[in-house]
């Protein structure tokens, strides 16, 4: 499965007991691997995806990054840093052939 580093969109906490009992913690973003239950509340926008991340990465190695961090969007982009992955995207894609077009 695929993880993630997802947050609620309000102050409440969901339990996937689905899958693995994963806890999407109230108060600060979450590593989970998704899940139907988990793409279920995506959908109906009660959870935000942050970032897609590699099979390493865990909700105690997010929660090392949370207490050393000064602000919360300081935790989340060292930590997508380490262990975000980068979505392949179109942009991504044609970038490097026009850096050779012009070579």
């Amino acid at each position: 499965m695929v993880k993630h580093l997802v947050e609620t969109s309000g102050a409440f906490e969901l339990v996937d007991f689905t899958y693995n009992q994963q806890i999407v913690d109230a108060f600060r973003p979450s590593v989970v691997e998704m899940s139907i239950f988990l793409s279920g509340r995506v959908a109906n926008g009660q959870v935000r995806i942050l970032g897609k991340l590699s099979e390493n990465a865990t909700d105690e190695e997010f929660l090392g990054f949370w207490r050393e961090s000064k602000t919360p969007e300081q935790a989340i982009d060292s930590f997508l840093s380490a262990f975000g992955l980068q979505e392949v995207t179109e942009k991504t894609v044609k970038a490097p052939a026009a850096k050779k077009a012009k070579a």
